[in-house]
Protein backbone atom coordinates (compact mmCIF):
# COMPACT_ATOMS: atom_id res chain seq x y z
CA UNK A 1 0.00 0.00 0.00
CA UNK A 2 1.55 3.62 -0.81
CA UNK A 3 -0.32 7.04 -0.24
CA UNK A 4 -1.59 7.46 -3.32
CA UNK A 5 -4.33 4.73 -2.24
CA UNK A 6 -5.19 6.94 0.34
CA UNK A 7 -5.19 9.79 -2.00
CA UNK A 8 -7.02 8.38 -4.60
CA UNK A 9 -10.19 8.69 -2.80
CA UNK A 10 -10.70 12.57 -2.90
CA UNK A 11 -11.72 11.74 -6.69
CA UNK A 12 -14.67 9.86 -5.58
CA UNK A 13 -15.50 12.65 -3.40
CA UNK A 14 -15.09 15.47 -5.24
CA UNK A 15 -16.49 14.29 -8.47
CA UNK A 16 -19.60 12.61 -6.56
CA UNK A 17 -22.65 14.63 -8.51
CA UNK A 18 -25.84 13.73 -6.06
CA UNK A 19 -26.73 12.21 -3.59
CA UNK A 20 -29.88 9.56 -3.96
CA UNK A 21 -31.65 9.07 -6.61
CA UNK A 22 -35.08 9.43 -4.04
CA UNK A 23 -34.64 10.26 -0.33
CA UNK A 24 -34.48 6.89 1.47
CA UNK A 25 -35.16 4.81 -2.16
CA UNK A 26 -33.64 1.79 -2.86
CA UNK A 27 -36.12 1.20 -5.77
CA UNK A 28 -33.23 -0.47 -8.75
CA UNK A 29 -35.98 1.32 -10.89
CA UNK A 30 -35.26 4.90 -9.23
CA UNK A 31 -31.58 3.95 -9.65
CA UNK A 32 -31.37 3.11 -12.57
CA UNK A 33 -33.34 6.45 -14.33
CA UNK A 34 -30.97 8.82 -11.72
CA UNK A 35 -27.79 7.17 -13.22
CA UNK A 36 -24.46 9.06 -13.36
CA UNK A 37 -22.97 9.80 -10.29
CA UNK A 38 -19.77 10.82 -11.19
CA UNK A 39 -18.78 12.65 -14.50
CA UNK A 40 -17.28 10.70 -17.64
CA UNK A 41 -14.42 11.70 -18.89
CA UNK A 42 -12.16 8.99 -21.26
CA UNK A 43 -13.82 5.22 -22.02
CA UNK A 44 -16.37 5.13 -19.35
CA UNK A 45 -18.44 2.02 -19.14
CA UNK A 46 -20.58 3.66 -16.30
CA UNK A 47 -21.05 6.00 -13.85
CA UNK A 48 -22.24 4.37 -10.81
CA UNK A 49 -20.77 3.19 -7.72
CA UNK A 50 -19.67 -0.35 -8.11
CA UNK A 51 -17.05 -2.52 -8.84
CA UNK A 52 -13.52 -0.63 -8.61
CA UNK A 53 -14.39 1.92 -7.35
CA UNK A 54 -16.19 0.82 -4.31
CA UNK A 55 -12.81 -1.16 -3.45
CA UNK A 56 -10.67 2.01 -3.85
CA UNK A 57 -13.09 3.62 -1.26
CA UNK A 58 -13.15 0.90 1.67
CA UNK A 59 -8.77 0.01 0.93
CA UNK A 60 -7.88 3.86 2.40
CA UNK A 61 -11.12 4.05 5.08
CA UNK A 62 -9.46 0.63 6.56
CA UNK A 63 -5.81 0.61 6.13
CA UNK A 64 -5.65 4.50 6.76
CA UNK A 65 -8.22 5.15 9.00
CA UNK A 66 -8.85 7.94 6.29
CA UNK A 67 -12.49 9.24 7.88
CA UNK A 68 -13.81 11.02 4.73
CA UNK A 69 -13.48 7.83 3.16
CA UNK A 70 -15.46 5.66 5.83
CA UNK A 71 -18.21 8.26 5.10
CA UNK A 72 -17.98 7.85 1.25
CA UNK A 73 -18.19 4.43 1.66
CA UNK A 74 -20.99 4.41 4.52
CA UNK A 75 -23.39 6.89 3.17
CA UNK A 76 -23.20 5.42 -0.73
CA UNK A 77 -21.58 1.91 -0.93
CA UNK A 78 -22.19 -0.01 1.86
CA UNK A 79 -20.73 -3.35 0.52
CA UNK A 80 -17.61 -3.90 -0.84
CA UNK A 81 -16.77 -6.90 -3.78
CA UNK A 82 -15.74 -9.99 -2.92
CA UNK A 83 -12.59 -10.59 -0.85
CA UNK A 84 -11.93 -6.73 -0.48
CA UNK A 85 -14.94 -6.29 1.58
CA UNK A 86 -14.13 -9.31 3.81
CA UNK A 87 -10.74 -7.80 4.11
CA UNK A 88 -11.12 -4.23 4.98
CA UNK A 89 -14.71 -2.95 5.55
CA UNK A 90 -13.91 -3.28 8.91
CA UNK A 91 -15.35 -0.64 10.51
CA UNK A 92 -18.97 0.71 11.97
CA UNK A 93 -21.63 1.43 9.79
CA UNK A 94 -21.71 5.14 12.02
CA UNK A 95 -17.87 5.88 11.13
CA UNK A 96 -16.54 8.41 9.11
CA UNK A 97 -16.43 12.30 8.50
CA UNK A 98 -18.50 14.12 5.74
CA UNK A 99 -16.24 16.77 3.70
CA UNK A 100 -17.41 19.82 4.81
CA UNK A 101 -14.15 20.61 6.29
CA UNK A 102 -12.31 20.10 2.80
CA UNK A 103 -11.65 23.32 0.70
CA UNK A 104 -14.59 23.04 -2.43
CA UNK A 105 -12.18 22.57 -5.26
CA UNK A 106 -9.14 20.11 -6.00
CA UNK A 107 -6.91 20.02 -8.44
CA UNK A 108 -5.60 16.31 -9.61
CA UNK A 109 -2.61 17.09 -11.32
CA UNK A 110 -1.21 14.61 -12.85
CA UNK A 111 -4.28 13.03 -13.86
CA UNK A 112 -5.36 16.68 -15.43
CA UNK A 113 -8.70 17.08 -13.63
CA UNK A 114 -9.70 19.94 -11.30
CA UNK A 115 -12.97 20.03 -9.68
CA UNK A 116 -15.02 22.55 -8.70
CA UNK A 117 -17.84 22.93 -6.63
CA UNK A 118 -20.27 25.19 -4.58
CA UNK A 119 -21.58 23.03 -1.44
CA UNK A 120 -21.27 20.02 -0.21
CA UNK A 121 -24.76 19.69 0.22
CA UNK A 122 -25.27 17.49 -2.78
CA UNK A 123 -29.18 17.66 -3.67
CA UNK A 124 -27.81 21.65 -4.56
CA UNK A 125 -24.28 21.97 -5.53
CA UNK A 126 -23.09 22.74 -8.92
CA UNK A 127 -20.58 20.49 -9.98
CA UNK A 128 -17.63 22.10 -13.05
CA UNK A 129 -15.21 19.34 -14.14
CA UNK A 130 -12.27 21.17 -16.28
CA UNK A 131 -9.74 18.47 -18.03
CA UNK A 132 -6.07 19.24 -19.14
CA UNK A 133 -3.86 16.34 -19.19
CA UNK A 134 -0.18 16.64 -18.62
CA UNK A 135 0.39 13.51 -21.08
CA UNK A 136 -1.65 11.61 -23.84
CA UNK A 137 -2.39 8.07 -24.40
CA UNK A 138 -4.22 6.39 -27.77
CA UNK A 139 -5.21 3.77 -25.32
CA UNK A 140 -8.65 4.89 -23.46
CA UNK A 141 -7.87 8.40 -23.21
CA UNK A 142 -10.34 11.07 -25.51
CA UNK A 143 -8.62 13.88 -27.40
CA UNK A 144 -10.28 16.48 -24.90
CA UNK A 145 -7.76 18.96 -23.77
CA UNK A 146 -9.21 22.08 -22.06
CA UNK A 147 -12.92 20.19 -21.67
CA UNK A 148 -15.03 20.82 -18.98
CA UNK A 149 -18.14 19.77 -17.80
CA UNK A 150 -21.35 21.19 -15.49
CA UNK A 151 -23.79 19.43 -13.36
CA UNK A 152 -26.69 20.76 -11.40
CA UNK A 153 -29.63 18.38 -10.84
CA UNK A 154 -28.87 17.17 -14.51
CA UNK A 155 -26.11 16.89 -16.58
CA UNK A 156 -26.15 20.78 -18.27
CA UNK A 157 -22.52 21.10 -20.48
CA UNK A 158 -21.86 16.98 -20.84
CA UNK A 159 -19.21 14.67 -22.75
CA UNK A 160 -21.29 13.57 -25.75
CA UNK A 161 -21.42 10.00 -27.40
CA UNK A 162 -21.41 6.49 -25.25
CA UNK A 163 -18.84 3.69 -24.56
CA UNK A 164 -20.50 0.55 -25.92
CA UNK A 165 -23.94 2.50 -25.68
CA UNK A 166 -23.24 3.55 -29.21
CA UNK A 167 -20.27 1.11 -30.27
CA UNK A 168 -17.95 -0.88 -28.18
CA UNK A 169 -13.48 -0.27 -28.11
CA UNK A 170 -12.93 0.47 -31.56
CA UNK A 171 -15.63 0.83 -33.49
CA UNK A 172 -16.90 3.90 -36.28
CA UNK A 173 -18.70 5.72 -33.03
CA UNK A 174 -15.75 5.17 -31.16
CA UNK A 175 -12.61 6.23 -33.78
CA UNK A 176 -14.70 9.34 -35.73
CA UNK A 177 -16.96 10.71 -32.55
CA UNK A 178 -16.66 9.65 -28.98
CA UNK A 179 -13.33 9.53 -28.37
CA UNK A 180 -12.91 13.06 -30.77
CA UNK A 181 -12.83 16.82 -29.63
CA UNK A 182 -15.61 17.31 -31.57
CA UNK A 183 -17.66 15.04 -28.81
CA UNK A 184 -16.41 17.89 -25.88
CA UNK A 185 -16.75 20.98 -24.69
CA UNK A 186 -13.32 22.27 -26.11
CA UNK A 187 -12.33 24.70 -29.30
CA UNK A 188 -11.66 22.68 -32.92
CA UNK A 189 -9.76 24.36 -35.58
CA UNK A 190 -10.32 23.18 -38.81
CA UNK A 191 -7.35 22.53 -41.81
CA UNK A 192 -9.40 20.80 -44.97
CA UNK A 193 -6.08 19.46 -45.46
CA UNK A 194 -5.44 17.50 -42.35
CA UNK A 195 -4.98 13.46 -42.20
CA UNK A 196 -6.16 12.04 -39.17
CA UNK A 197 -5.17 8.47 -40.38
CA UNK A 198 -7.45 5.71 -41.44
CA UNK A 199 -9.20 2.58 -39.63
CA UNK A 200 -10.65 -0.54 -41.48
CA UNK A 201 -13.45 1.52 -42.59
CA UNK A 202 -11.07 4.24 -44.04
CA UNK A 203 -9.98 7.73 -43.32
CA UNK A 204 -10.99 8.79 -40.17
CA UNK A 205 -12.89 12.10 -39.53
CA UNK A 206 -11.86 15.44 -40.00
CA UNK A 207 -13.34 16.95 -36.79
CA UNK A 208 -11.08 19.93 -36.64
CA UNK A 209 -10.01 18.88 -33.37
CA UNK A 210 -6.84 17.58 -31.29
CA UNK A 211 -4.37 14.93 -32.96
CA UNK A 212 -5.57 11.25 -32.75
CA UNK A 213 -3.36 8.85 -33.38
CA UNK A 214 0.36 9.32 -32.49
CA UNK A 215 3.40 7.54 -31.43
CA UNK A 216 2.25 6.11 -28.26
CA UNK A 217 4.40 5.92 -24.85
CA UNK A 218 6.60 3.25 -23.72
CA UNK A 219 8.94 5.00 -21.36
CA UNK A 220 8.13 7.60 -18.31
CA UNK A 221 10.51 9.53 -20.27
CA UNK A 222 7.56 10.13 -23.10
CA UNK A 223 5.35 11.52 -20.70
CA UNK A 224 7.17 13.66 -18.06
CA UNK A 225 8.10 17.37 -19.47
CA UNK A 226 9.81 17.39 -22.61
CA UNK A 227 8.68 13.62 -23.77
CA UNK A 228 7.77 13.13 -26.63
CA UNK A 229 4.02 12.35 -25.43
CA UNK A 230 4.33 15.05 -22.78
CA UNK A 231 1.75 18.11 -22.85
CA UNK A 232 1.62 21.27 -20.84
CA UNK A 233 -1.76 20.86 -19.44
CA UNK A 234 -2.90 22.61 -16.23
CA UNK A 235 -0.72 25.35 -15.57
CA UNK A 236 -2.51 27.34 -12.99
CA UNK A 237 -5.27 26.70 -10.44
CA UNK A 238 -6.28 28.86 -7.43
CA UNK A 239 -8.95 28.27 -4.63
CA UNK A 240 -10.38 30.79 -3.14
CA UNK A 241 -13.81 30.89 -0.71
CA UNK A 242 -15.07 33.39 -3.78
CA UNK A 243 -13.44 31.49 -6.78
CA UNK A 244 -11.62 29.52 -8.59
CA UNK A 245 -9.39 29.96 -11.08
CA UNK A 246 -7.77 27.27 -13.40
CA UNK A 247 -5.44 27.68 -16.57
CA UNK A 248 -4.89 24.91 -19.28
CA UNK A 249 -2.81 25.24 -22.32
CA UNK A 250 -3.74 22.83 -24.78
CA UNK A 251 -1.51 23.54 -27.49
CA UNK A 252 0.50 20.91 -27.89
CA UNK A 253 -2.29 18.54 -28.06
CA UNK A 254 -3.36 20.24 -31.66
CA UNK A 255 -0.96 19.45 -34.92
CA UNK A 256 1.75 21.90 -34.80
CA UNK A 257 1.04 22.87 -38.45
CA UNK A 258 -2.46 24.31 -37.57
CA UNK A 259 -2.98 25.90 -33.95
CA UNK A 260 -0.01 27.77 -32.76
CA UNK A 261 -2.01 28.48 -29.27
CA UNK A 262 -4.86 27.39 -27.46
CA UNK A 263 -5.06 28.40 -23.58
CA UNK A 264 -8.39 28.11 -21.70
CA UNK A 265 -8.90 30.16 -18.39
CA UNK A 266 -11.72 29.43 -16.39
CA UNK A 267 -13.39 31.49 -13.42
CA UNK A 268 -15.93 29.60 -11.01
CA UNK A 269 -17.63 32.42 -9.22
CA UNK A 270 -19.74 31.00 -5.97
CA UNK A 271 -22.85 32.75 -5.73
CA UNK A 272 -23.24 34.75 -8.47
CA UNK A 273 -26.15 33.49 -10.28
CA UNK A 274 -28.69 33.90 -7.47
CA UNK A 275 -27.83 30.86 -5.01
CA UNK A 276 -25.72 29.39 -7.51
CA UNK A 277 -22.04 29.89 -9.70
CA UNK A 278 -21.67 32.09 -12.68
CA UNK A 279 -18.61 30.17 -14.73
CA UNK A 280 -16.29 32.99 -16.88
CA UNK A 281 -14.72 30.92 -19.69
CA UNK A 282 -11.86 33.03 -21.32
CA UNK A 283 -9.74 31.25 -24.38
CA UNK A 284 -6.72 32.69 -26.10
CA UNK A 285 -6.26 30.59 -29.74
CA UNK A 286 -3.82 31.22 -32.56
CA UNK A 287 -4.08 29.71 -35.42
CA UNK A 288 -1.09 29.21 -38.32
CA UNK A 289 -3.59 30.10 -41.26
CA UNK A 290 -6.73 33.06 -41.08
CA UNK A 291 -8.41 30.11 -43.30
CA UNK A 292 -8.98 27.77 -40.68
CA UNK A 293 -12.14 27.99 -39.04
CA UNK A 294 -12.37 28.29 -35.18
CA UNK A 295 -15.08 26.38 -33.59
CA UNK A 296 -16.24 26.79 -29.83
CA UNK A 297 -18.49 23.84 -28.79
CA UNK A 298 -20.94 23.35 -26.10
CA UNK A 299 -23.00 20.02 -25.84
CA UNK A 300 -26.18 19.16 -24.12
CA UNK A 301 -28.89 16.40 -23.61
CA UNK A 302 -32.00 19.05 -24.93
CA UNK A 303 -31.82 21.20 -27.88
CA UNK A 304 -30.85 24.89 -27.12
CA UNK A 305 -32.28 27.96 -27.19
CA UNK A 306 -30.95 30.55 -28.85
CA UNK A 307 -31.54 34.38 -28.70
CA UNK A 308 -29.33 37.07 -29.82
CA UNK A 309 -26.28 36.19 -28.08
CA UNK A 310 -27.31 34.53 -25.23
CA UNK A 311 -28.12 30.22 -25.55
CA UNK A 312 -29.44 27.99 -23.33
CA UNK A 313 -30.10 24.17 -22.59
CA UNK A 314 -32.52 22.90 -19.44
CA UNK A 315 -33.09 19.25 -18.01
CA UNK A 316 -34.62 17.61 -15.26
CA UNK A 317 -33.24 15.50 -12.61
CA UNK A 318 -34.56 12.48 -14.67
CA UNK A 319 -36.99 11.87 -11.77
CA UNK A 320 -39.15 14.53 -10.76
CA UNK A 321 -40.04 16.72 -13.72
CA UNK A 322 -40.23 19.82 -11.52
CA UNK A 323 -36.64 19.47 -10.27
CA UNK A 324 -35.07 21.37 -13.11
CA UNK A 325 -32.00 23.23 -14.11
CA UNK A 326 -31.04 25.68 -16.73
CA UNK A 327 -27.77 26.81 -17.93
CA UNK A 328 -27.54 30.05 -20.07
CA UNK A 329 -24.64 30.84 -21.83
CA UNK A 330 -23.75 34.71 -23.04
CA UNK A 331 -21.48 35.05 -25.77
CA UNK A 332 -19.48 38.26 -25.21
CA UNK A 333 -16.28 37.52 -27.65
CA UNK A 334 -15.73 37.15 -30.59
CA UNK A 335 -17.65 40.31 -31.66
CA UNK A 336 -18.44 38.86 -34.88
CA UNK A 337 -19.53 35.33 -33.16
CA UNK A 338 -22.07 33.26 -35.51
CA UNK A 339 -23.93 30.81 -33.34
CA UNK A 340 -25.16 27.80 -34.88
CA UNK A 341 -26.99 24.61 -33.04
CA UNK A 342 -26.35 21.00 -34.73
CA UNK A 343 -28.12 18.06 -33.24
CA UNK A 344 -31.07 16.02 -33.44
CA UNK A 345 -31.93 12.46 -33.61
CA UNK A 346 -34.38 14.26 -36.27
CA UNK A 347 -31.94 15.76 -38.30
CA UNK A 348 -29.70 12.72 -38.41
CA UNK A 349 -26.91 14.75 -36.51
CA UNK A 350 -26.78 13.59 -32.83
CA UNK A 351 -22.92 12.53 -33.52
CA UNK A 352 -22.43 14.38 -36.33
CA UNK A 353 -19.16 15.51 -38.14
CA UNK A 354 -19.51 17.47 -40.90
CA UNK A 355 -16.17 15.66 -42.76
CA UNK A 356 -16.08 12.22 -42.84
CA UNK A 357 -12.21 12.53 -44.21
CA UNK A 358 -13.55 12.77 -47.81
CA UNK A 359 -15.30 16.02 -46.97
CA UNK A 360 -18.65 14.44 -46.54
CA UNK A 361 -20.93 14.71 -43.65
CA UNK A 362 -21.62 11.74 -41.18
CA UNK A 363 -23.74 10.86 -38.38
CA UNK A 364 -21.47 8.16 -36.52
CA UNK A 365 -24.74 6.31 -35.34
CA UNK A 366 -24.44 2.99 -37.08
CA UNK A 367 -23.38 0.96 -34.35
CA UNK A 368 -26.34 2.03 -31.86
CA UNK A 369 -28.84 1.81 -35.09
CA UNK A 370 -28.10 -2.17 -34.71
CA UNK A 371 -27.85 -2.57 -31.24
CA UNK A 372 -31.45 -0.38 -30.76
CA UNK A 373 -33.25 -0.95 -33.51
CA UNK A 374 -35.77 1.49 -34.31
CA UNK A 375 -39.51 0.40 -33.57
CA UNK A 376 -42.63 1.92 -35.37
CA UNK A 377 -44.14 2.60 -32.25
CA UNK A 378 -41.68 3.96 -29.40
CA UNK A 379 -38.06 5.36 -30.35
CA UNK A 380 -35.35 2.89 -30.06
CA UNK A 381 -33.89 4.14 -26.22
CA UNK A 382 -35.45 7.03 -24.21
CA UNK A 383 -32.85 9.17 -24.13
CA UNK A 384 -33.29 11.04 -20.49
CA UNK A 385 -33.83 7.83 -19.37
CA UNK A 386 -30.78 6.41 -17.22
CA UNK A 387 -27.11 5.67 -19.03
CA UNK A 388 -28.49 7.01 -22.06
CA UNK A 389 -29.17 10.53 -21.01
CA UNK A 390 -25.50 11.90 -21.45
CA UNK A 391 -25.13 10.25 -25.08
CA UNK A 392 -26.36 13.93 -25.61
CA UNK A 393 -28.52 14.82 -28.53
CA UNK A 394 -27.28 18.70 -29.66
CA UNK A 395 -24.42 20.97 -29.56
CA UNK A 396 -23.88 24.44 -29.55
CA UNK A 397 -21.34 25.66 -32.41
CA UNK A 398 -19.28 29.23 -31.80
CA UNK A 399 -17.09 30.60 -34.51
CA UNK A 400 -16.02 34.34 -35.32
CA UNK A 401 -17.73 35.28 -39.08
CA UNK A 402 -14.05 36.94 -39.97
CA UNK A 403 -10.73 34.80 -40.89
CA UNK A 404 -8.32 35.63 -38.76
CA UNK A 405 -5.02 34.27 -37.38
CA UNK A 406 -5.58 35.15 -33.72
CA UNK A 407 -9.50 34.89 -31.70
CA UNK A 408 -10.67 35.21 -28.64
CA UNK A 409 -13.63 33.60 -27.02
CA UNK A 410 -15.05 34.87 -23.58
CA UNK A 411 -18.47 33.32 -22.74
CA UNK A 412 -20.08 33.79 -19.29
CA UNK A 413 -22.27 31.00 -18.18
CA UNK A 414 -25.26 31.24 -15.40
CA UNK A 415 -26.39 28.04 -13.53
CA UNK A 416 -30.20 28.82 -12.59
CA UNK A 417 -32.87 26.43 -11.49
CA UNK A 418 -35.14 26.47 -14.37
CA UNK A 419 -37.93 29.02 -13.58
CA UNK A 420 -40.08 31.85 -15.71
CA UNK A 421 -38.11 34.67 -13.37
CA UNK A 422 -34.93 33.13 -13.50
CA UNK A 423 -32.33 35.02 -15.55
CA UNK A 424 -28.93 34.73 -16.37
CA UNK A 425 -26.48 36.38 -14.53
CA UNK A 426 -26.01 40.38 -15.71
CA UNK A 427 -22.86 41.24 -17.67
CA UNK A 428 -20.90 43.92 -18.87
CA UNK A 429 -17.77 43.69 -21.37
CA UNK A 430 -14.97 45.79 -21.99
CA UNK A 431 -12.18 45.87 -24.10
CA UNK A 432 -9.21 47.53 -22.68
CA UNK A 433 -5.64 48.11 -23.90
CA UNK A 434 -4.24 45.34 -22.58
CA UNK A 435 -6.71 43.54 -20.88
CA UNK A 436 -10.88 41.83 -21.89
CA UNK A 437 -12.93 43.45 -18.90
CA UNK A 438 -16.07 41.83 -17.86
CA UNK A 439 -18.39 42.71 -14.82
CA UNK A 440 -20.49 39.99 -13.41
CA UNK A 441 -23.23 40.78 -11.38
CA UNK A 442 -25.88 38.60 -8.79
CA UNK A 443 -29.55 39.18 -10.29
CA UNK A 444 -30.59 38.82 -6.44
CA UNK A 445 -27.91 39.41 -4.55
CA UNK A 446 -24.57 41.53 -3.27
CA UNK A 447 -22.39 39.57 -5.03
CA UNK A 448 -20.71 41.26 -8.18
CA UNK A 449 -16.62 40.73 -9.42
CA UNK A 450 -14.84 42.31 -12.29
CA UNK A 451 -12.70 39.80 -13.86
CA UNK A 452 -9.97 40.83 -16.21
CA UNK A 453 -7.98 38.86 -18.37
CA UNK A 454 -4.48 39.82 -19.58
CA UNK A 455 -4.95 40.04 -23.87
CA UNK A 456 -0.84 39.12 -24.11
CA UNK A 457 1.58 37.87 -22.34
CA UNK A 458 4.15 39.87 -19.68
CA UNK A 459 4.39 43.33 -18.65
CA UNK A 460 1.54 45.53 -19.53
CA UNK A 461 1.13 49.67 -19.47
CA UNK A 462 -1.66 51.77 -17.67
CA UNK A 463 -4.57 50.46 -17.61
CA UNK A 464 -7.76 52.60 -16.74
CA UNK A 465 -10.48 50.28 -15.35
CA UNK A 466 -14.17 50.80 -17.03
CA UNK A 467 -16.57 52.17 -14.67
CA UNK A 468 -18.80 49.36 -13.32
CA UNK A 469 -20.75 49.33 -9.98
CA UNK A 470 -18.12 45.91 -8.64
CA UNK A 471 -17.42 44.93 -5.22
CA UNK A 472 -14.20 42.72 -6.02
CA UNK A 473 -11.81 42.57 -8.69
CA UNK A 474 -10.31 39.61 -9.77
CA UNK A 475 -7.03 39.67 -12.76
CA UNK A 476 -5.71 36.52 -13.84
CA UNK A 477 -2.96 35.79 -16.28
CA UNK A 478 -0.57 37.99 -14.56
CA UNK A 479 3.19 36.87 -14.02
CA UNK A 480 3.25 35.07 -10.59
CA UNK A 481 5.28 37.20 -7.67
CA UNK A 482 4.80 40.46 -9.46
CA UNK A 483 2.50 43.84 -7.93
CA UNK A 484 -0.14 46.19 -9.18
CA UNK A 485 -1.48 48.75 -7.75
CA UNK A 486 -5.04 50.11 -8.08
CA UNK A 487 -5.53 53.97 -7.35
CA UNK A 488 -8.67 55.89 -7.75
CA UNK A 489 -7.99 59.02 -9.61
CA UNK A 490 -9.39 62.52 -8.76
CA UNK A 491 -11.82 61.76 -11.24
CA UNK A 492 -13.31 58.91 -9.51
CA UNK A 493 -11.75 56.59 -12.30
CA UNK A 494 -9.81 53.52 -10.87
CA UNK A 495 -5.93 52.38 -12.46
CA UNK A 496 -4.37 49.59 -12.76
CA UNK A 497 -0.76 49.32 -12.81
CA UNK A 498 1.88 47.30 -12.31
CA UNK A 499 4.49 47.84 -9.11
CA UNK A 500 7.36 46.47 -7.01
CA UNK A 501 5.63 43.77 -5.26
CA UNK A 502 7.57 45.12 -2.31
CA UNK A 503 5.94 48.92 -2.33
CA UNK A 504 3.41 49.80 0.59
CA UNK A 505 0.47 50.00 -1.19
CA UNK A 506 1.34 46.97 -4.05
CA UNK A 507 -1.01 43.74 -3.99
CA UNK A 508 0.81 40.63 -4.72
CA UNK A 509 0.55 38.80 -7.61
CA UNK A 510 -0.13 35.16 -6.04
CA UNK A 511 1.93 32.15 -7.31
CA UNK A 512 -1.19 31.24 -9.99
CA UNK A 513 -0.74 34.65 -11.78
CA UNK A 514 -3.82 35.98 -9.66
CA UNK A 515 -4.93 38.80 -7.57
CA UNK A 516 -8.20 39.27 -5.75
CA UNK A 517 -9.07 42.19 -4.14
CA UNK A 518 -11.76 44.77 -3.29
CA UNK A 519 -12.30 47.45 -5.98
CA UNK A 520 -14.06 49.60 -4.16
CA UNK A 521 -12.57 49.66 -0.18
Amino acid sequence: FKDWQNQHVYWYIYGLRHRTPLPESSDREDFRRAYGYYPASGDAYGMGLSGAKSDNVVVPAFIYGNEHAQWLYNNFYRQASGYIGLLYANFGADEGTPPDDLPLSRLFHNAGFALMRDSWDFDANTLAVFKSSRFFSNNHHHRDQNNFTIYYRAPLAIDSGGYNLCGQYGSRHWYNYYTRSIAHNTVLVYDPEEDFGKCRWGPLSNDGGQVFLRPEAGRLEDIVPGGKCALDGIMRFEDQPDYTYVMGDATKAYSPDKVKLFQRHLVYLRGHSYDHPAIVVYDKVTSTDPTFRKTWLLHSIAEPEVDDWTFSVAADDGLHPDRRARLYNEVLLPLDAEIGVVGGVANNQEFYVADDGDGQPHNYREELAEKYPEDASQPAIERNYGSFRELGEWRVEVSPQAERLDDRFLNVLSITDDGAEQAPAQTEYAALEFFDAVAVTDNDGPESTLVLFLRGEGDFGLEELPEVNCRNILIVGLEPGGGVTLTRRADGRMVLAQADPNAADALVVSEEGAVYAELNP
